[in-house]
């Protein structure tokens, strides 16, 4: 019977991703966001019916982005552009159930904005609305529903900070939503060490 091989610490720590990784990866995701954003922009001067419209498409694309993208190529495009890769915990390729788990609690949260923004802009008066500039827009939309919206507003925010702290806190740099969907973020040429069980490591809290 062939022994077990024990991962050695420079081989974990060349796996395990520490958070500066992750969060350059969230940058460059914003990055490429504010494009999509420039067209929301655009949309909301059209008028309220055609934002309206707009916010389905809008869900859709972040749909797209966060779980197409991790099921068809292992990553947002951030991730791709750093090399990383998102993997089951035994080193496989994630499945459409992982992609959709790991991302379910915020696209939650964004399911609720667009529920109480679509509502909001339903009951706004065409010309409030029209006559009004970007930034009064949106603050017009939060006004009509303002505990709801800061009540989301707050969740998403405590969900955040509880998945940085987590991620930080554990040897294999999983974040809240890596735990749920059985998912790590590795080096992309790393997979194969993964995969053949030399990183089966498991978890040490840091205190």
């Amino acid at each position: 019977m062939t022994p077990s091989v024990k991962p050695s610490s420079q081989v974990l720590e060349r796996i395990y991703l520490g958070i500066g990784f992750r969060l350059i990866a969230r940058y460059l995701d914003m990055v490429l966001l504010v494009f999509f954003l420039l067209v929301q922009l655009l949309v909301a001067e059209l008028g309220r019916g055609m934002y309206l419209i707009f916010l389905v498409p809008a869900f859709l694309f972040q749909v797209f982005f966060y779980v197409y993208c991790v099921k068809r190529w292992g990553g947002t495009p951030g991730k791709l552009i750093l090399g990383l890769k998102v993997v089951k915990d035994n080193g496989e390729n994630v499945g459409w159930k992982e992609a959709t788990i790991r991302e379910s609690v915020t696209l939650a949260f964004s399911l609720a904005t667009l529920c109480v923004t679509a509502v909001a802009l339903r009951d706004i008066p065409e010309d409030s609305y029209g006559l009004a500039g970007f930034l009064e827009k949106n603050a017009i939309l939060i006004e009509v529903f303002p505990l709801a919206n800061a009540l989301i507003q707050m969740l998403t925010l405590l969900w955040s900070n509880c998945e940085s702290l987590v991620l930080i806190c554990n040897r294999r740099r999983k974040a809240i939503h890596d735990y749920m969907a059985g998912t790590l973020v590795i080096r992309r040429k790393d997979q194969a060490i993964l995969r053949n069980g030399l990183a089966g490591a498991t978890l040490d809290i840091v205190i």
